[in-house]
């Protein structure tokens, strides 16, 4: 992706921004190569952790009426990209949870060992609806290069035959649906595709967008 926008723009400049659940998000950036990636590059490897957060509020959100995001977010042309794979809560886990990962540690860890916990204090899919309506995703790239079904976790199976194909678009959730659809979800049963999904159609019902 980085020799794609670079080969059509050699000007712009390009961030990764992650944070980690499990482990420390520096350690994992040096273990998984993207120090290498970013000094090969000449990019930038941001930390959630710490950035620089921007305060904001929604009062119809459904978790987070106040919500605290990486400034870095909001100034850019914002691709997520995940793996294509199943997830034992949420059903899957594609680009519009991809979001969960912005959230720092410090106000939304704590209620378990896991760095963004809060989610599952409010209800993990509530806040991928909440954090969807605070950050617009302009670019869904789902690898599916190989696929994963049954967990998230290490119960996870890849797939054999890998999957070996990438769903891209820039309507991040018809992107998700179909990336639910290639796991052998009906994305209708996926609550936070079903939530989002209603919540536009009433938007575009009432006028609030063109």
């Amino acid at each position: 992706m980085i020799k794609y926008i670079f080969k059509n723009n050699s000007n712009i400049k390009i961030s990764i921004i992650e944070g980690s659940g499990g482990c420390d998000t520096q350690e994992s950036y040096e273990f998984l190569g993207y120090n290498k990636l970013a000094r090969k590059y000449g990019i930038k490897i941001l930390d959630v952790d710490s950035c620089r957060l921007l305060r904001l509020t929604n009062e119809n959100a459904l978790a987070y009426r106040e919500i605290y995001l990486p400034e870095d977010v909001f100034d850019s042309y914002f691709i997520s990209v995940p793996s294509l794979k199943d997830h034992t809560i949420t059903t899957v886990t594609l680009g519009l949870k991809n979001l969960i990962g912005l959230l720092p540690k410090k106000h939304y860890g704590g209620y378990w060992s896991y760095n963004r916990s809060d989610v599952h204090r409010v209800g993990v899919d509530k806040a991928i609806f909440d954090l969807n309506n605070y950050i617009k995703i302009d670019l869904n790239i789902i690898d599916g290069r190989i696929g994963q079904y049954g967990s998230h976790l290490r119960g996870g199976r890849k797939f054999s035959p890998a999957k070996n194909l990438i769903i891209a678009g820039y309507d991040a959730l018809e992107v998700d649906k179909k990336g639910a659809e290639i796991l052998g979800h009906r994305w209708q049963d996926v609550e936070h595709l079903k939530m989002i999904d209603a919540s536009l159609k009433c938007e575009l019902k009432n006028g609030k967008i063109k």
